[in-house]
C-alpha cells in the first residue's frame, strides 16, 4: 500500500472508529456490515462477516474484497461501488465465495461513507439470502416443469380480467385458436371465434362466473381463421383477486375417436340385429 493511500486509510479509519453509530451499528447488527476505502480494501467489519465468509478479518484485510465475488458477478459490483463513491446509494444480489469455495447468494446494500464533504469510502451490509434463492429456483423449477407438463398434455391457462376485460393466455392457448401469441387479447376479441350455436352458453357461463363465485365448465367449438373448426373443454374458476381463470383443452381428436366408437357399437349392433333375424327366418323355413 503507497504512503499516500495508507495516510488515506488512516484518516478513513480514524472517522469511522469516532463514529459511536457506526460502532454500534457494527457491533449489535444482524447481517454481516463492512467498511471498505475507495480502493475495495477493508476497513472494518462486525463477527458476522466471519461467519459469512470463513476468513478472519485480518485475512480479510488482506485482500481485495473483489477476489470473494464471483467473476460473472463482478461488473455489478464494480458498478455498484462507483455509484457509491459517487454519492449514491446502491444494492444488489450476488454470489459470494467463502473460504472453503462455497458459494453463497447475498444481498448487498452500498451506502457511501461521508467524510470531509464527500464520499471517501464505503459502508455496507450483506444478507444472506440461500433460503429465498433456493425457494425461488424451486418455484421456477416447478413452473418449468408445469409448462413441460401443459405442452405434453396440451392443456392451456389464461386469465382474465374483469376490471380490463383483457385476457392472458399461454401459448398452448394460442396454438389452438390459430392465433399468433400476444402479451394480451381482449375479451371482445375472442369472442367471434366461438362456434355461433356455442357462443351464447359460453358468455352465459363466463358471466355467471363472475356474479357468483362458482366453478364451471363447457365444452365448446370455435372457428379458426384458416376454417379448421376444433371442439375445446374449459373449467372456469374465480382468481385470488377477482379475475377468471381457466384451463384449456383440445378434445377435438378426442370427441373424433368416441364418435368412431359409438359408430362401431352402432354398427356392431345392427350386425347382432341382421345375424337375429336371419336366424329366426332360418327356422321358419325348416
Amino acid at each position: 500500500m503507497g504512503d499516500r493511500h495508507q495516510e488515506q486509510f488512516d484518516r478513513l479509519y480514524q472517522h469511522l472508529q469516532s463514529e459511536w453509530l457506526y460502532r454500534l451499528i457494527f457491533d449489535d447488527y444482524p447481517d454481516a456490515v463492512f467498511a471498505m476505502d475507495p480502493f475495495g480494501q477493508l476497513m472494518m467489519a462486525n463477527a458476522k462477516v466471519e461467519s459469512l465468509v470463513g476468513y478472519s478479518i485480518q485475512e480479510l484485510q488482506a485482500k481485495n474484497l473483489y477476489e470473494l465475488i464471483l467473476p460473472a458477478d463482478l461488473p455489478i459490483v464494480h458498478k455498484g461501488f462507483e455509484a457509491c463513491l459517487h454519492g449514491l446509494r446502491s444494492q444488489f444480489e450476488v454470489v459470494l465465495i467463502t473460504k472453503f469455495g462455497n458459494q453463497l447468494d447475498i444481498h448487498v446494500a452500498l451506502y457511501p461513507i461521508e467524510m470531509d464533504g464527500y464520499s471517501s469510502g464505503v459502508y455496507g451490509i450483506a444478507k444472506d439470502i440461500r433460503k429465498r434463492k433456493h425457494m425461488e429456483r424451486s418455484l421456477l423449477k416447478s413452473r418449468l416443469l408445469l409448462e413441460q407438463t401443459q405442452r405434453v398434455a396440451k392443456i392451456g391457462l389464461w386469465e382474465f380480467d374483469p376490471s380490463t376485460t383483457s385476457s392472458r393466455w399461454t401459448h398452448e392457448v394460442f396454438e389452438m385458436f390459430g392465433l399468433p401469441f400476444r402479451d394480451v387479447i381482449d375479451y371482445e376479441q375472442i369472442i367471434p371465434y366461438i362456434h355461433p350455436d356455442d357462443r351464447s352458453e359460453f358468455i352465459d357461463r363466463f358471466h355467471l362466473l363472475v356474479v357468483d363465485h362458482q366453478p364451471r365448465d363447457i365444452e365448446y367449438r370455435i372457428c379458426r381463421d384458416d376454417g379448421n373448426e376444433r371442439i375445446l373443454y374449459s373449467k372456469l374458476y374465480e382468481g385470488m383477486e377477482g379475475e377468471v381463470i381457466g384451463t384449456v383443452q383440445d378434445v377435438t381428436e378426442q370427441k373424433k375417436a368416441e364418435r368412431m366408437v359409438r359408430q362401431a357399437e352402432k354398427l356392431s349392433a345392427v350386425g347382432q340385429l341382421v345375424l337375429q333375424l336371419m336366424n329366426n327366418v332360418q327356422k321358419l323355413t325348416t
